[in-house]
């Protein structure tokens, strides 16, 4: 990645060096309510008659479909989503800078110190706030004192903390340890904790659990429950890194599978009709090594601004498998066919508009 004297720092995605570039200068002076796509086509572009700038300013999704066609002698042409066909005279590259979308600033940290209490010993990871009644709730993994892995929870009045602790993990076990802790609600307000058994770095099976909360979510009520297993070939020796989101009727567990550390980590989904089982899975994975990328995964499911759902997962560069840069953030649309999710054409390719 470069910084330019223009504030841009593009950064070049896979083999196809497609250019992703954010500008926070210029254009950004007055950051707007949301944020304008503009695509720029480069020198070598050719614009069409009714279409001479060398950009588009879009307020939706434009892409690349990926591919160059010959319209005569050397020029070639690459279709755009929002039905442009920009010329090019050598090389098929398009280059997306986000405008508006600066802004943001530190607010300092969600935990610091011994982080979830004194049964806390180190190794914070995988946070995520909710929403709960009148509070926050801050939910992470840690290590815990017996030398073992557990799920946390502090709480705030405040998304912006401070956070206290409650003094003792959500869930420990003496001999494995319990991880990805993943929080979501149900049709009726109430709230569910998802996390996986670690078993696999034990010898043991890693099912994905899940129990209720208390109304703050700060405890578990009743019995946990097994939402699903590793019983797919493709899925591997685990699963793992759950996330649970409800659209039309059914609840849709999205769940990573395999190996992080190279090309067979993939991605799963499984629907059910109840929080609490029993989750169908799809069958075959719905993220997979493709192209550019390797080894997709471990996902979290957010809205757009126009109610459009997303992706957002880590993968490996497919050049620089489990070696640096390690693995990069990675965002790709959901969409439905026929009751259930599906991302098409991903991991993408080639730099796309964010939602």
């Amino acid at each position: 990645m470069a910084t330019l004297s223009n504030g841009w720092e593009p950064v070049y995605l896979g083999h196809d060096a497609r250019t992703l570039a954010r500008d926070f200068f210029g254009d950004c002076g007055v950051p707007p309510v949301g944020c304008t796509t503009r695509i720029g086509y480069g020198p070598s572009c050719k614009a069409p008659p009714d279409h001479p700038l060398a950009y588009d300013d879009v307020g939706g999704v434009a892409f690349s479909d990926g591919e160059c066609r010959g319209v005569g002698g050397s020029v070639r042409a690459a279709s755009l989503s929002n039905e442009w066909q920009p010329h090019f005279e050598d090389d098929c590259r398009l280059a997306f800078r986000y405008l508006g979308c600066s802004g943001l600033s530190d607010a300092g940290h969600l935990l610091t110190g011994k982080g979830f209490g004194a049964w806390s010993v180190g190794d914070y990871w995988a946070p995520e706030v909710h929403r709960i009644g009148a509070s926050y709730v801050a939910y992470d993994s840690a290590r815990h004192a017996s030398g073992h892995l557990a799920p946390g929870a502090a709480v705030a009045s405040s998304a912006l903390g401070p956070y206290v602790d409650v003094r003792a993990p959500l869930v420990h076990e003496a001999t494995v340890d319990q991880i990805d802790a993943h929080v979501f609600e149900d049709e009726s307000g109430s709230h569910y904790l998802v996390w996986k058994d670690d078993g696999n770095a034990f010898g043991k099976s890693p099912p994905i659990l899940a129990q209720a909360l208390a109304a703050d979510g700060l405890a578990r009520l009743g019995a946990k429950v097994e939402l699903l297993a590793n019983d797919l070939p493709w899925e591997g020796a685990l699963v793992e890194g759950p996330w649970v989101v409800r659209r039309g009727g059914f609840y849709g567990l999205f769940y990573s599978v395999n190996a992080f550390y190279d090309e067979r980590y993939a991605v799963g989904v499984a629907r059910s009709k109840s929080p609490l089982r029993p989750y169908v899975k799809l069958g075959a994975p719905i993220l997979t090594t493709r192209g550019a990328w390797a080894g997709p995964g471990h996902g979290s499911v957010v809205q757009g601004p126009r109610g459009d759902d997303v992706f957002v997962h880590r993968a490996w560069r497919s050049d620089y498998v489990n070696e640096t840069p390690g693995r990069l953030a990675l965002v790709d649309r959901i969409q439905w066919t026929g009751g259930r999710r599906t991302l098409f054409g991903a991991p993408s390719s080639a730099s796309r508009p964010l939602p």
